[in-house]
C-alpha cells in the first residue's frame, strides 16, 4: 500500500538560490496555484472537521494523536487558504508537540516533515528558526549525510528517498536557505536517464535507487522503477532550480505524460490503478512547468469524481482505489491539493472564508410591496 505524505509523501501533500543552481535561470516566483472551487472548499471544510478540539488529527489505527495527519491536514489548509479557524488550532498543536512532529515514536529525524513545515512556517509568516522552539533549518541541514552522503535523513530510503529528498530542498528553497551542492546531485542522480534506464522508466525518479544500477520498467509490486509521486515532486524542484525548459524538467514532464491514464488520472506506478494520491501531485507537476493545462485539467477532473458530495455524511472527503467508496483521510488530505491545483513551495497564505456548498438554500427574498399606482395629476380647468 501507499506510505504517507511526505515521511513516505516513511513513512510517502515537498530552496530561493541553491548553491549550483545556474544564474542563467529566471525563477518563478513562489507558486501556489489555488482554486477556490466547490470541490477545494468542501475538501478542505472536511479536513477541518477532523481536528480534535485539541488541535490534532486522532490516528486510524490506535488511539491519540497522528502527528503526520496532523502535519498534512495543516499544510494543506495553509496551501489552499480556507478554514484558517481550524489552521491556527492545528499549529498551535504543532509547535507545542514539536518534537514529536519532527521524530514520531523517537523514529529519526524526518526530513520530508521539516521542508513541509518550513513551508508552512514561511507561507503564514511564522519564522522557521525559531517554530516551536527549534530551527526548522538548522535541525534539517544536520540530517545530512547521516545515511549516505548527500541524502537527507537516516530512517531506509527505500520507500521515500526521492520525495524526503524533494520535500528537504523545496523548504530550504522556501526559506531562502542555499542547500548543500551534494544535497543536490544526490536528486539528480536518482533520475532515470538514457543509457542506463528502461524505456519505461526514462525521464522518470524512482521512490529510492543505487545509481549504479540502472533503472529497471516500473514494478508497483517491487517497488522497482520510476514512480508517479517521486517524479512530481521532484519535477516542481527542478522547474524552480533548472527552469522549465531544462533537459532534466522536460525528461521528467515526458515520463508523466506517458504514465497519465485516458481518464485523466495518473497511477502510481505504470500498469497500476489510477491513484487518488498520485493524481493529485502529478498536477502539481504539471502545473509547476506550466503549458499544461489539458493534461492538469483531465487530472483535476478525474480526482472531482473521487470525491463525495453533499448527499454522504463525508461529503467533501475522497475516496482511493483502497477505500472501497468510503472516505479515505490520507487521500483526502493530498486530493484538496490535487483539486486546488497547488504546486510547492508554497506562496504567501492569503486567508478567506466562504460559504458551505452544501448549505440548504435559504428562503427566498421577501415579495417587495407592490408599487402604489400612479395617479397623474389633473390638470386644473381655467375659465376665462
Amino acid at each position: 500500500m501507499k506510505v504517507p505524505f511526505p515521511r513516505a509523501l516513511a513513512s510517502a501533500v515537498a530552496v530561493l538560490a541553491l548553491a549550483v543552481a545556474s544564474t542563467s535561470v529566471t525563477r518563478p516566483a513562489s507558486a501556489q496555484v489555488t482554486s477556490q472551487s466547490e470541490a477545494t472548499v468542501l475538501g478542505a471544510r472536511w479536513l477541518a472537521a477532523q481536528l480534535t478540539p485539541e488541535g490534532y488529527v486522532e490516528g486510524l489505527f490506535s488511539p491519540g494523536p497522528d502527528p503526520d495527519a496532523t502535519r498534512d491536514v495543516a499544510f494543506t489548509l495553509a496551501a489552499t487558504g480556507l478554514e484558517e479557524d481550524a489552521f491556527a488550532l492545528a499549529l498551535s498543536w504543532l509547535t507545542a508537540n514539536i518534537e514529536e512532529v519532527i521524530a514520531p515514536e523517537s523514529e529519526p529525524d524526518g526530513p520530508g516533515t521539516l521542508g513541509v513545515l518550513i513551508m508552512i512556517a514561511v507561507a503564514t509568516g511564522e519564522d522557521p528558526t525559531n517554530f516551536g522552539g527549534v530551527n526548522l533549518i538548522t535541525r534539517l541541514n544536520g540530517t545530512l549525510g547521516l545515511l549516505e552522503p548527500g541524502l537527507f535523513g537516516a530512517s531506509d530510503p527505500t520507500f521515500d528517498g526521492v520525495l524526503r529528498q524533494s520535500l528537504a530542498l523545496l523548504g530550504l528553497d522556501a526559506a531562502g536557505a542555499s542547500a548543500n551542492p551534494a544535497a543536490i546531485t544526490w536528486l539528480e542522480d536518482q533520475q532515470c536517464v538514457a543509457g542506463e534506464s528502461a524505456p519505461e522508466s526514462l525521464g522518470g525518479f524512482p521512490a529510492y535507487r543505487n545509481p549504479a544500477v540502472p533503472c529497471p520498467a516500473p514494478d508497483v509490486m517491487n517497488y522497482a522503477g520510476a514512480e508517479t509521486d517521486a517524479t512530481a515532486v521532484a519535477l516542481q524542484w527542478l522547474v524552480r532550480n533548472q527552469g522549465s525548459s531544462a533537459p532534466r524538467t522536460l525528461q521528467a514532464l515526458e515520463f508523466l505524460g506517458t504514465i497519465q491514464s485516458a481518464t485523466g488520472g495518473f497511477p502510481w506506478y505504470a500498469g497500476d490503478v489510477d491513484s487518488t494520491n498520485s493524481t493529485a501531485l502529478a498536477i502539481g507537476g504539471l502545473l509547476a512547468v506550466g503549458g499544461q493545462d489539458g493534461a492538469a485539467q483531465a487530472a483535476i477532473a478525474w480526482l472531482e469524481d473521487q470525491q463525495l458530495g453533499c448527499d454522504s455524511p463525508d461529503a467533501g472527503a475522497f475516496t482511493s482505489s483502497y477505500s472501497d467508496g468510503a472516505a479515505d483521510q490520507f487521500a483526502t488530505r493530498q486530493a484538496v491539493l490535487g483539486v486546488a491545483g497547488v504546486t510547492v513551495p508554497l506562496g504567501l497564505t492569503a486567508w478567506s472564508s466562504t460559504s458551505d456548498p452544501c448549505a440548504p438554500p435559504g428562503p427566498g427574498p421577501e415579495p417587495s410591496p407592490s408599487p402604489a399606482p400612479i395617479v397623474a395629476p389633473v390638470a386644473p380647468k381655467f375659465t376665462g
